[in-house]
């Protein structure tokens, strides 16, 4: 997945041990077992951690469309006279 780190990080690997340095001001391909790190979550909630592609994409295809704002009496009343 690919991310900008405003902070230097060390992932870890929690099944295999391998690790994977994220220096500050970087752009990276960071591997996808990053995510099992807590550090990952905590750095994404601190806005430390920015994740770019596909979770973005996801974020904006998720978000409400606006709602409509209903017609009020006055405004349906007006229109109703002019019809007159």
């Amino acid at each position: 997945m690919r991310v900008f780190s405003k902070k230097n990080f060390t992932f870890s690997n929690p099944e295999t041990g391998e690790t994977f340095r994220l220096r500050a001001l970087d752009f990276a391909e960071l591997p996808e077992w990053a995510k099992a790190d807590p550090l990952f979550d905590w750095a994404i909630q601190e806005g430390s951690l920015e994740v770019f592609g596909e979770e973005k994409a996801t974020k904006t295809r998720n978000r409400q469309k606006p709602k409509e704002v209903p017609e009020t009496e006055s405004e349906s009343v007006n229109s109703e006279a002019g019809a007159v």
